[in-house]
């Protein structure tokens, strides 16, 4: 359950502001259906992304950048909707969603049974599975290799519900951390022996140079998900039904793809 002290804490995220006004395309496939677009006084609506979840949204010399930021920004432009965008710690976004302080989020929110319970979720944007990061020198290679060892996760993610629920036969002892760069650094330092992390963002950071010493131990720890736009359950379907429209005009021009292969390198697995 979010506590008092978990949604107090986005109080102090970066408020960035994107104007992304456009107007629909009109060659949708039959099968897709445009919204309504925007006018002057068109509503804006407020949308909140990860603050540290290289490379889906991320700071660079103080600008906010990303594959959710990106992809976001082409769908707005084709479904004709304007926004702004909060860049949050990730603990804090799904209760401002449900708290109604937010209207929507892109924040690498997997689609999961339980999570539908108090949010409804787009059609998926990307597909990807856990992945585990260790020291070189530590050469875990299968899953049993993490059995009895020390697990970093990062709180209210899939990764700390995979250790929690599905890694009890591990015998895992769990630390918990507020960012993938900190549970990257707790291993380096030797706090922890592994990193649970996304896939597209563990790639990501191991390639990067920034953390010297690890590697890519595990590419996969459990099956495939999806990531999807989130609003609370029953509400901002309008925006819901706009994201769904927009993302499949994206996928449809190739926007999608060359998006996809600037932040990860690879053909999008849908």
């Amino acid at each position: 359950m979010w506590t008092i002290k978990q949604i107090l804490a986005g109080i102090k995220a970066l408020f960035i502001v994107v104007g992304c006004c456009g107007c629909c395309s009109l060659a949708a496939a039959e099968s897709a259906t445009a919204p309504a677009t925007a006018s002057a006084n068109a509503y804006v609506y407020r949308i909140a992304c990860d603050d540290n979840f290289p490379p889906l949204s991320f700071f660079h010399n103080g600008e906010l950048m990303g594959l959710d930021v990106e992809i976001l920004q082409a769908v707005a432009q084709e479904a004709g909707f304007d926004y702004t965008l909060q860049a949050l710690p990730f603990d804090v976004i799904v209760p401002r969603l449900v708290a109604g302080r937010l209207d929507g989020a892109i924040a690498g929110l997997s689609i999961l049974e339980n999570r539908k319970e108090i949010l409804d979720f787009s059609d998926g944007y990307l597909s990807c599975g856990l992945a585990a990061v260790a020291r070189v020198q530590d050469e875990i290679s299968r899953l049993v290799d993490l059995k009895d060892k020390r697990g970093a996760v990062k709180k209210g993610t899939l990764s700390s519900l995979f250790a929690e629920v599905d890694g009890q036969n591990l015998n895992l002892q769990l630390h918990y951390y507020d960012s993938s760069d900190q549970m990257a650094r707790a291993v380096m330092s030797g706090k922890a022996d592994f990193y649970l992390e996304d896939y597209p963002v563990a790639a990501y950071m191991v390639n990067s140079g920034l953390y010297p010493g690890l590697e890519l131990a595990l590419p996969r720890v459990n099956g495939v998900h999806d990531y999807g736009f989130a609003v609370a359950k029953g509400k901002q379907q309008e925006l819901l039904e706009k994201f769904n429209y927009g993302l499949h005009l994206i996928e449809k021009s190739g926007e999608y793809e060359r998006l996809v292969k600037k932040y990860l390198g690879e053909k999008p697995q849908r």
